[in-house]
């Protein structure tokens, strides 16, 4: 009884340390969840890291990705699905890229640089396009996904640059008011001319005080105001 006990609880063990294995934290769990597909392919083998063939699992993964209809999934969320298929070794790593550098689970390139570093065989320079080109692919295949997810952050660059300068321009302050010519300067002439004219007009006589000049008459019509 006490020897069932023990194996029913071991075999409980193993199931639980299967699914701890498999669907750690961080690594969702992507098994059950298939992005649409324009055709059939089935799912990349998983990649345990122990055995090489590498190029093996990332042709896979192109073949799957190929399938995909559009809109294709993010980058992120296919490097995602790529780690989902890990197990072992492979799932290990990719659980500590993700709890210390989550950023390269946004970055397809990165991430397989990193990959190719952790599990190709030493001595041998990894590159995608090499794994990737040497395959020949169907004429409906589409791009290989690395190439993809350059355009897509390419064309958000783009996208932000523009919204950017539009922004920038949206503040440039202009004036409300059209600008109008400057008032005409007046012309010395003109100022002496109209002054002159009106000092000149009639004003009457004053008879001067007594103990003055007798008959002295001042007489304002007669003066002349000249402006220098």
């Amino acid at each position: 009884m006490k020897k069932s006990n023990r194996l029913t609880r071991e075999a409980s063990e193993a199931r639980q340390g299967r699914r701890t294995r498999d669907s750690p934290t961080g690594i969702p769990a992507l098994d059950s969840v298939q992005f649409p597909q324009r055709f059939r392919e089935k799912m990349p083998d998983r990649y345990s890291g122990r055995y090489g063939g590498l190029e093996f699992f990332i042709r896979d993964c192109q073949s799957y990705f190929s399938s995909l209809s559009k809109p294709k999934p993010t980058e992120g969320q296919f490097i995602r699905f790529i780690t989902s298929r890990f197990c072992d070794l492979a799932r290990a790593w990719a659980q500590r890229i993700a709890a210390t550098r989550p950023g390269i689970l946004e970055n397809v390139q990165q991430f397989m640089d990193l990959f190719f570093e952790e599990f190709g065989e030493r001595g041998i320079q990894y590159d995608l396009d090499e794994v990737l080109g040497d395959v020949i692919w169907p004429t409906d295949a589409g791009p290989l996904f690395h190439e993809h997810y350059a355009h897509v952050r390419q064309q958000r660059d783009v996208n932000a640059n523009t919204t950017a300068q539009l922004a920038e321009s949206q503040f440039q302050v202009t004036s409300p008011f059209p600008i109008t010519s400057p008032v005409p300067a007046i012309s010395p002439v003109h100022v002496k001319s109209r002054v002159t004219a009106t000092l000149q007009s009639p004003v009457t006589a004053m008879p001067a005080k007594k103990g003055g000049c007798a008959g002295c008459v001042i007489v304002i019509s007669q003066m002349k105001a000249v402006l220098l």
